[in-house]
């Protein structure tokens, strides 16, 4: 039993040290991310505002594919089934398009559109292979990436920083009594 802990320890610590030496090595480049980190970003929003162009110039297109495809899995646009999307912002189409799921899911959020059975409108898409077929494409995983794979801002020098800015009270207003 005793040998078990110490070999557990043994495992933690190692990991520990594996971590620490990560972060050292983050740490050394982080003056290259500080130089490319920005240019990224400039080219990802290039991209973004290229894509949001030819969304915009086929947006009648874009609304009868989607149609279409929507009423291949049996659903249809501000129909009365539970399944059924209604759609109170045309620019839902728009948003779907260039965010995709993420634009989705937001377009939910600020009440562009409902849905009565959420579970059943996905399932009946994934079935479908709506998604799949059309919102893949592979210049957006590539973005997708580089903004929150390899330029993760959530490093911990930065979840210090963030701490420091968001998190910590100013002194003088604590002294006043105002967050009382």
């Amino acid at each position: 039993m005793q040998d078990e802990n110490i070999s557990d320890l043994i495992k933690t610590r190692s990991c520990i040290n594996s971590i620490r030496k990560l972060e050292i090595s983050r740490e050394m480049g982080e003056p290259i991310r500080e130089l490319i980190y920005p240019l990224a970003l400039g080219l990802i929003k290039i991209w973004k505002t290229f894509t949001y162009a030819i969304i915009y110039l086929f947006e009648k297109p874009l609304k009868s594919l989607v149609k279409k495809e929507l009423q291949e899995a049996g659903i249809e646009i501000n129909g009365k089934a539970p399944q059924d999307i209604q759609i109170h912002n045309e620019k839902f189409y728009r948003r779907f398009a260039q965010d995709e799921i993420l634009g989705f899911a937001e377009a939910y959020m600020d009440g562009w559109i409902d849905i009565e059975s959420v579970d059943e409108f996905f399932n009946r898409n994934l079935t479908h292979g709506f998604y799949k077929k059309y919102f893949q494409f592979p210049w957006n995983k590539i973005c997708h990436y580089l903004e929150y794979q390899l330029f993760n801002n959530q490093s911990a020098k930065r979840s210090y920083e963030v701490g420091q800015k968001h998190y910590d009270l100013d002194k003088k207003r604590i002294g006043d009594g105002s967050f009382e």
